[in-house]
């Protein structure tokens, strides 16, 4: 009882605390998705379940040089492209350690953003299936015609990789695969590949200052 009521003690003080969706912030008729992400390269550590013979039973160790990946996807106005500040609402995000073991801070930067862009592309259907445009049978394409999805990175290496014309192989060949798979969002319209990216619809990459 005793901790119920420190808990509704806090929950009466940090009331305030929260998310607050203005009435200022972007239009449901002209709004785009966004989707923000970010990753730590090698600072965390994990628990990972191993079998101790000696015991006969499971226990977990301590695995040290994590990487940790976080994003927010959010309805943001269409100046977000190039907009220095904007008024964002929130739709979902999240906050985990990375599972795969990464050996560069661009390829935790790379999970991070693949994360963020898929979560951000069911959002954008759900969004344009709600406005009644949305084909089913092609649900990724027709989202991507109807409405636009800006990609916001601080990581200048992989933002420069993206929006570069010619494609720059890297020597590991999963994180190139990844790496192709987001440069095929940018630069492909329905199904074609395009001379030069186009920001008015479709998936596009924005660098933002790490401050």
């Amino acid at each position: 009882l005793r901790e119920c009521n420190r808990i509704l003690d806090y929950a009466k003080e940090t009331s305030d605390h929260g998310l607050f969706f203005s009435s200022e912030g972007p239009s449901w008729d002209d709004c785009v998705v966004c989707s923000i992400s970010d990753a730590s390269f090698n600072n965390d550590t994990t628990y990972v379940k191993t079998w101790d013979e000696a015991n006969d039973r499971w226990t977990e160790i301590k695995e040290k040089n994590r990487s940790q990946q976080g994003y927010i996807v959010c309805l943001a106005p269409p100046d977000i492209l190039n907009a220095r500040t904007a008024i964002i609402h929130p739709i979902v995000w999240s906050s985990a350690i990375i599972k795969r073991v990464c050996r560069s801070t661009l390829m935790a930067e790379t999970f991070s953003m693949i994360r963020a862009t898929e979560q951000g592309a069911r959002i954008r259907a759900a969004v344009v299936d709600a406005r009644g445009l949305l084909t089913l049978k092609k649900w990724e394409e027709s989202a991507s015609r109807h409405m636009s999805h800006v990609w916001l990175t601080d990581c200048d290496s992989l933002y420069e990789h993206l929006v570069s014309p010619k494609s720059q192989q890297v020597g590991n060949k999963r994180l190139n695969i990844d790496l192709m798979a987001l440069r095929q969002q940018v630069w492909e319209r329905d199904g074609e590949r395009t001379q030069f990216v186009d920001s008015s619809s479709g998936d596009y990459p924005r660098w933002i200052d790490t401050s």
